[in-house]
């Protein structure tokens, strides 16, 4: 039911009007680290990995993992504030008995305060949480 509450609040803060974008001030490269917050296995990938982003017209693309070798851009919208949104649907398979192929969605949110980019990123398995300051 939690769950459920949850994705009905991404879905209607998705709907509501965007922020005003941000220019320049949030532009450069941002190197740090995203570590799985929770989640189980080989799905979620390594524990930590070391992350590079690089903002761009207060723009950026997430590397997301959709699987071990292949890693796909979540585009990445920073607003005049500092905050961040940004979401992308992917195919997935189910892996319970019944092997099913899904649509599922990967959504990426967070801030940029003080030249420290700080973001939480939730899929249907897993929850991860970067951090990277601007060098």
């Amino acid at each position: 039911m939690r769950r459920l509450v949850f994705m009905l609040a991404v879905v209607l803060a998705g709907c509501a009007a965007p922020l005003p974008p941000a220019g320049p001030q949030y532009d450069g490269n941002y190197a740090g680290e995203d570590t799985v917050v929770s989640g189980w296995g080989y799905v979620c990938g390594a524990p930590t990995e070391t992350l590079t982003i690089a903002v761009r017209n207060g723009q950026f693309d997430y590397p997301y993992h959709l699987s071990l070798s292949r890693i796909a851009p979540v585009p990445v919208r920073v607003a005049a504030d500092g905050s961040f949104a940004g979401q992308m649907q992917y195919g997935t398979s189910d892996f319970t008995p019944l092997y099913q192929y899904k649509n599922a969605w990967v959504i990426v949110r967070g801030q940029i305060v003080d030249g420290t980019l700080d973001g939480v990123i939730t899929d249907d398995r897993c929850v991860y949480r970067m951090t990277a300051r601007r060098g």
